[in-house]
């Protein structure tokens, strides 16, 4: 997809972290669709899982110029290790000393409220800081902005 100012051209990049919710982006690209001067936007969609339907909504967009990117160290592609959940993970509300004897990897890491790691929020915060990075890195068409 992609109409409007070519990506090294655009004014201004409208960054989308993207999940499993389809109706979300639809609602998003509707209202996109719609604002004045969109033509001038690089719309980046950055996606934690691979959906058919989702890149079809990405494929579908014709008023604005649009980058699909992939997280690559997603729960779809790792379900059973990390970052995924591995089997030897502690449970989350386990407690530190049970963990230790337990033996779980991550027992000597639990968070500053005593929990283990939840990969499926942990996923959120490292696809966020990991699209930043690479959008700001590493995407030639923003290196003038």
């Amino acid at each position: 997809g992609g109409g409007g100012a070519g990506p090294g051209e655009a004014a201004v990049a409208l960054v989308v972290q993207v999940h499993e919710r389809a109706e979300h982006l639809r609602i998003l690209l509707d209202s996109l669709r719609r604002a004045p001067g969109v033509e001038k936007v690089l719309l980046v969609l950055s996606h934690d899982v691979w959906s058919a339907e989702l890149n079809a909504l990405a494929a579908s967009v014709d008023f604005c110029a649009v980058l699909q990117i992939f997280f690559p160290f997603s729960l779809q592609l790792y379900p059973g290790e990390f970052p995924g959940t591995d089997p030897r993970d502690c449970p989350r509300d386990v407690g530190q000393a049970a963990a230790l004897r337990s033996g779980c990897l991550n027992a000597r890491y639990p968070d500053a409220f005593g929990h283990y790691r939840e990969s499926s929020f942990t996923q959120t915060k490292h696809h966020w800081w990991w699209k930043l990075h690479f959008v700001w890195e590493r995407v030639r068409a923003l290196r003038e902005h």
